[in-house]
């Protein structure tokens, strides 16, 4: 009472296994597929066994109603587990620590498995489409369709093959997706299985012919996962060259680097020709033999590996400001110079802004001059910078935002302006230095009426009238009657305004303008049409 006994019944000395069970429900399933342990299903909630000796340990629980091996995928070893939430949610569960991850998919899930260190899983969903999903990295890529077939290699967290139609396809080293083999396979013939016997990798097809995997690109990936990066070099030298034995020397040379191994990083260098890296790495190699060069050994690292920031950190915790600036200036990154000098030493800013200014005028960065001149209060030379990077909108925003008057500008501007036909933004400017004459005409030019009567009722009333005329017939082209009544009212324009009241079918709006005049000689068809509605309208 209070327990359950498994007993595995394939092993040449049979093994039994007391469990405690308490309060669990009784068991409804069981599932063997992993070796040394049991999953065992309670209405849903299922429950990892690990067997052996006379008590077995119940090492975590997870819930799916899905307990079948193909929807499954247990690593012992990490105490981890993949599964399904439900048809179209995959689950990790860290059975120690209980953490969990899940992931939807847009179609229903048929196949998963983890590899052998539980830092990749593969899944298959209907629509045949074979996914990776990276645990660490938490990100999915669909590596083919038409999946038929998926399995990492038996004891090798690394190697993964899949067939999609008459293809395999075959990623010796999972981290690295763009490095994949294919195969074609025999006429009529389909994956069966994955072997792997003393380390020799088998593809076995349905006739139980067998495919052999490269041994040497096997031994790679294995010595990469275990960090034997001697022992990948090894295998790499015996290797003949080719773009994939090239990748892998930059792998391992990566590799290396990550170890502090820098005599098998030089020589990954030196194997695939990139022999100005091999030099700097030998530097580096050279200051960790010396104690007192250990800061620059460690800085340079940070610069091959491109982490500026932790550098720039290192930098200024030795208040080495002089340094850091000559680091960026090597990399040509002036805006990280001026950044620095306005946190660190404001003294050092208007020296490399020059020089920063001068580089970006030679490669004809005339935006970004701009930009510059702008913050420093620089006006007309931002206006100009912005005219010969062939934005007048920005030349005339910094002019009119920092109210520049210069003539010369002005014309400038305003010629750039006219050619990209923004009369709205000259009747602006020329507002804005006085000139209301020449700002109306732009603004009728760019159809901104509302401005152009607006500087007119202060400037030049007697222009009002015609401008609202204008107005209007501007909306009367682009179908807007209705809008446009009232500013024929606005221009005493009374024949048109029932015209467009009538085309916007707004009859009892003319016939209020109709009852406000004096005089209704010559609207006499406006009228008829005015009457007829209204007597049909009473008829109905």
């Amino acid at each position: 009472e209070g327990s359950i006994l498994i007993q595995t019944i394939d092993n040449p000395q049979p093994v039994l296994t007391e469990v405690e069970w308490r309060d669990c429900g009784m068991p409804d399933k069981f599932l063997f597929d992993y070796e040394g342990t049991c999953i065992v299903s309670n209405s849903g909630e299922q429950t990892v066994v690990q067997l052996g000796g006379d008590h077995g340990e119940i090492l975590g629980t997870f819930h799916s109603e899905f307990q079948d091996a193909q929807l499954i995928s247990l690593c012992r070893n990490q105490a981890k587990v993949a599964y399904l939430l439900d048809a179209m949610t995959l689950c990790y569960k860290d059975l120690l620590t209980d953490n969990m991850i899940s992931l939807n998919n847009d179609s229903k899930i048929d196949f998963l498995e983890f590899n052998d260190n539980a830092e990749f899983i593969i899944f298959r969903d209907v629509t045949l489409k074979m996914y990776l999903y990276n645990v660490n990295a938490r990100s999915r890529t669909m590596l083919v369709e038409n999946c038929s077939y998926a399995q990492f290699a038996p004891l090798s967290s690394a190697v993964l093959v899949a067939q999609s139609l008459d293809l395999i396809h075959i990623w010796y080293n999972i981290r690295v997706l763009n490095q994949v083999a294919t195969r074609k396979l025999p006429p009529e013939k389909d994956v069966e299985t994955i072997e792997n016997i003393d380390g020799v990798i088998n593809i076995v097809l349905d006739d139980s012919s067998k495919l052999p995997l490269d041994s040497n690109l096997i031994k790679f990936a294995t010595a990469i996962d275990n960090g034997d990066v001697k022992r990948a070099a090894s295998v790499l030298r015996k290797a003949e060259k080719s773009s994939q034995i090239d990748s892998m020397w930059k792998q391992l040379m990566d590799t290396a680097i990550s170890r502090n191994d820098f005599v098998v990083a030089v020589q990954s260098a030196a194997a695939i020709g990139d022999l100005s890296r091999g030099f700097y790495l030998n530097s580096v190699s050279k200051d960790l033999q010396v104690q007192h060069e250990n800061w620059r050994s460690r800085i340079k690292m940070l610069h091959l590996e491109r982490d500026f920031r932790q550098a720039e950190q290192m930098y200024v915790k030795d208040h080495r400001i002089h340094d850091l600036i000559e680091f960026y200036l090597d990399l040509e990154l002036y805006d990280e110079i001026l950044r620095i000098c306005e946190q660190h030493d404001p003294s050092l800013l208007k020296q490399n802004m020059e020089v920063y200014v001068q580089k970006l005028i030679a490669t004809q960065q005339f935006n970004k001059v701009a930009d510059i001149q702008t913050k420093r209060n620089e006006y007309k030379d931002a206006v100009k910078f912005a005219l010969r990077s062939g934005l007048p909108l920005k030349a005339y925003k910094i002019m009119v935002e920092s109210r520049v008057t210069d003539p010369t500008l002005l014309e400038s501007v305003i010629s750039a302006l006219t050619e990209c036909g923004e009369y709205k933004e000259i009747g602006e400017l020329y507002s804005f230095v006085g000139r209301k004459k020449e700002s109306i005409e732009n603004f009728v030019k760019g159809k901104d009426y509302s401005r152009a009567v607006e500087i007119a009722k202060t400037h030049f009333p007697n222009q009002v009238s015609s401008l609202e005329v204008a107005w209007a017939d501007h909306l009367i082209s682009i179908n807007q009657h209705a809008t446009a009544i009232e500013h024929y009212i606005e221009a005493h324009q009374s024949g048109k305004a029932i015209d467009a009241a009538i085309v916007a079918k707004r009859f009892d709006e003319a016939a209020r303008i109709v009852d406000r005049l004096d005089n209704t000689r010559g609207l006499e068809r406006q009228l008829s049409i005015i009457q007829k509605h209204f007597s049909d309208e009473i008829c109905s």
